[in-house]
């Protein structure tokens, strides 16, 4: 009988939505393979790049319903420039991916998985292009009292995070 470690599960969990947040990149930039677009999400190509974060924050998403019980649901913050007239913000690949994770309560368990996911991540992810600097996944964790911070916002143009998903 074989046994694993979670951080042997983690490192393979990272690398598998490593690959499949490239495959769903191919796909929607209709690419000829997953190493063209791998090639422009190195060269920091804004298309491949938002697919390739979007997707990747999915993954995470997934990965925390599935391995915290208390996680009810995981949202994605828009990558707004810092002013209406800067226009497009400009994304690197190491930038921060900025998730909202509501759960019943934070606890300790919670915090660690977050952190161990992305010390994964990044080790995967340095794997194509080099060593980064730990955080590529940000997240804040809320509970349900105050969820409502994921549909309201206090003031200015902000919109609200995109659910990834939601535990049914």
């Amino acid at each position: 009988m074989q046994t694993t470690t979670i951080v042997e599960d983690l490192s393979r969990a990272s690398r598998n939505m490593l690959d499949g947040a490239i495959a769903v990149t191919t796909g929607r930039l209709h690419l000829e393979s997953p190493s063209e677009a791998l090639g422009q999400i190195l060269e920091n190509e804004l298309s491949a790049l938002e697919y390739f974060r979007h997707e990747l924050a999915h993954q995470v998403g997934i990965l925390l319903v599935r391995m915290d019980s208390s996680v009810t649901a995981v949202y994605k913050e828009h990558e707004l420039p810092e002013a209406e007239e800067l226009g497009t913000p400009a994304l690197e690949l190491t930038d921060p991916i900025y998730l909202v994770v509501r759960a019943e309560r934070e606890t300790a368990a919670l915090r660690a998985l977050v952190e161990a996911i992305d010390s994964s991540l990044v080790d995967a992810l340095s794997a194509h292009c080099g060593r980064i600097a730990p955080g590529l996944i940000h997240v804040d964790i809320i509970d349900q009292a105050q969820a409502r911070r994921v549909v309201e916002r206090a003031g200015g143009f902000r919109p609200p995070p995109t659910i990834l998903v939601s535990r049914t």
